[in-house]
């Protein structure tokens, strides 16, 4: 992890520092996924941004990321209570990929 990238994850407060970082440096950055996927279930109070990366992950490579993916979202279970998020997200990520 170099330094650009601890900066980040301290000075992000909600997830948001940490999901454009993951969504800027896609396939270079897969390493460090562990870290960063841990940081925004940390920093994200609503799960809002837990679910976007757990979407934005399935889209971009489900089974590579599967392992992430659900980590992600079983956190976004227990911070989305009223379901603000994760009731249309997870009907994106049940849908079978050719029917999008």
């Amino acid at each position: 992890m170099n330094n650009d990238l601890k900066k980040i994850l301290n000075s992000d407060t909600n997830g948001l520092l940490t999901y454009e970082y993951i969504a800027n440096h896609m396939g270079s950055c897969d390493e460090d996924m562990p870290v960063l996927t841990d940081n925004i279930i940390r920093v994200d109070m609503t799960g809002q941004i837990t679910v976007s990366a757990a979407l934005y992950l399935h889209a971009t490579g489900a089974e590579k990321y599967r392992e992430i993916i659900d980590k992600l979202i079983a956190a976004s279970l227990s911070k989305d209570r009223e379901h603000k998020y994760i009731a249309v997200s997870y009907t994106h990520l049940t849908l079978p990929t050719t029917s999008r």
